[in-house]
Order: structure tokens, then sequence, then C-alpha cells
């Protein structure tokens, strides 16, 4: 059954080109229609028709999608760049991009199911401004030690302000942001290791990942998922619980940077990318949503190997489960 119709919060786009890459080149055979998932990029388009576009390049001018497929649950299209994807898979129309298949099979979300392993400890969202090297102190963060990883509640919006590694990057470290956004300051530079942020709420507060927005704006988030093989976040660098729906969108302008290694989940969120986000990941990025736009540059890659090595699930097909 569809979701109801759900609150959006729009930005002003920009005029400028737009970036998410991933360093690491591959070769390999595209997977057919109704095969294995190994995009990069995958759109739920949940309870939208196939004949709807979830997934748009708009006259990119630097698509380069190494060792991986573009794919969508409903259309794509492309509109003056055929991204060079082994293959570009819809289950309604593939249009102007590399290597079309059209009709296949609708791939099942199989990353819900995380949403079990999220506790909620907040009583109160005041919000909290975290620098690199600090963890903010009770009652803005409520910090718990679970037996695969440590994990902190922030209460409300996360501000990211600041340069560095985040944690320090020794353990893994579970960030659960309740009833809030989480937000790059005006040029913050932040880079995690072995970090997962999970948004959670009860959709009365905004859940959305902001970057700065208009010209001469700017913030990086460069980002490493938790390795722990008992860790039930492992490979998960963000993850969007599938219950938001409330102002959970996101447009990103040309200040934006994104560099994400591992899965970034937002499934209700439609992301459009103006600016500068980027994924530089050598070995495994996947990036799932409910639709996206990109009127920029976008540089992914992909092994399965490396994917299995992170820890990074994937839907092998019809009639069967998951890899990674």
């Amino acid at each position: 059954m569809s979701a109801p119709p759900r609150p959006r919060c729009r930005r002003p786009s920009s005029a400028s080109p737009a970036s998410i890459r991933s360093r690491s080149a591959s070769s390999g055979k595209a997977a057919g229609g109704n095969q294995a998932d190994t995009s990069c990029i995958l759109t739920l388009g949940t309870g939208q028709p196939a004949a709807d576009t979830s997934l748009t390049f708009n006259g990119a001018p630097n698509v380069a999608l190494s060792g991986c497929t573009i794919r969508s649950n409903t259309s794509l299209k492309c509109n003056g760049h055929s991204t060079g994807a082994l293959a570009s898979i819809a289950a309604g129309t593939a249009t102007g991009c590399s290597n079309p298949q059209s009709g296949a099979a609708v791939v099942p979300d199989i990353y819900a199911e995380l949403a079990v392993n999220i506790t909620k400890q907040c009583s109160a969202w005041p919000g909290v401004t975290w620098v690199p090297g600090t963890v903010p102190p009770s009652p803005k963060v409520v910090t718990l030690m679970k037996p695969t990883h440590t994990e902190h509640h922030v209460c409300g919006d996360l501000t990211l302000s600041g340069s560095g590694d985040l944690t320090g990057g020794g353990a893994d470290t579970v960030i659960v942001i309740e009833n809030g956004r989480l937000i790059l300051d005006g040029n913050a530079s932040i880079q995690t290791s072995r970090v997962a942020f999970v948004l959670t709420g009860d959709n009365t507060k905004p859940s959305e990942i902001e970057f700065p927005n208009g010209n001469g704006h700017a913030a990086s988030l460069t980002l490493s998922p938790p390795t722990g093989v008992n860790n039930p976040w492992r490979g998960v660098s963000v993850y969007q619980d599938p219950a938001l729906t409330f102002q959970v969108d996101a447009d990103w302008g040309p200040g934006a940077t994104l560099n994400a290694e591992g899965l970034v989940y937002l499934p209700k969120a439609d992301l459009k990318i103006h600016g500068n986000p980027s994924s530089n990941n050598p070995i495994c990025t996947k990036l799932v949503l409910n639709s996206f736009t990109s009127s920029g540059s976008v540089n992914l890659n992909q092994t399965a190997q490396g994917c299995e090595n992170l820890g990074v699930k994937q839907w092998k097909g019809p009639g069967a489960r998951i890899t990674g």
C-alpha cells in the first residue's frame, strides 16, 4: 500500500553544477534487467506508477559511473549525458542513458528491516553543535555502550562544525539523531571513520540532511561506515528511518560536498543536487533514495568484492535474498 502524501520542504535550486564521485574504477558485466542489483544509485519511487521518472540526469558536465549500474523502480531519464553506467535499468522505461534496459524487476527494499535496531532515548530535543574531538555532554547527547558499538543519541538537530575526524575512528560508533536534522555548518569539513548516522523520530520535526546553500557557502562531509562483523550497522554510513516522511527531502547547492563510502539510505527523500555533492569511495558506494535529480557531476565506483568487504548488502535478484 502506498504511503500517504507527505509535506515537502523545498529550497531554491542553484544553477551551479553538482558532483557525486567515487574514485575506484572496475570492469564487469552489466546486470540484466531481472538480475541482481549492482547499482550505485537506486531510486525506489515509492507509490509512484512505473511511468513516473524517479531518476534523472540533466546535462551533467561530468558523469562517470564505473563498475556499477543505475536503477529505478519506476522510470529513468538522461538529458544530455548518458552517464557511462554499465547498465541503466528501469522497471518502467530507461531513456537517453547508457545501455538502457526497460521493464525490469522491481528491487525490494532490503534495507528497511534495519530499522528494528533503532532505539530512542530522548524526551526533549534541544539540539547540539558537535565539533570534532569532543562528544557533547548529556542531556543533549545520551551515550550508550552496545555489545558491538558505542551509540550516541542526539536529542534534536545535530550541527557539525569545524574540521577534522568527528570521533577519532578507533571503534564502531552509531550517532542516532532523534527528531532532528543533520546540518553542516558553514565551512565545516568533517570526516568520519567507522561511523553510522541514523535519523529517526515521530514525524513532528524535519529530518533532512542540510548543507549550506547559496553562492559562497560551502561544507564537506566525508563518511566511512562501521566495519564490525556483528554490528547490524556494518557498511551503513547514513540511514534515514523509513517511517520518516516529514521534511526529509534535500536540495544541495553549489557548496555541498558529500564523500560517502558504504550505504546512504534515504528511502523517502527526493534529493536534488546542484552543487558539489561527491562520493569518493575506492570500493563501494550505494545511494538508495525515493528520487534523485542531478544537474551536475556524478562519479561513483563499485565492485562486488568491495561491497562484500565493506559489508554493503545487495539484492541478488528474483528468488534470492541479499549479498554482502
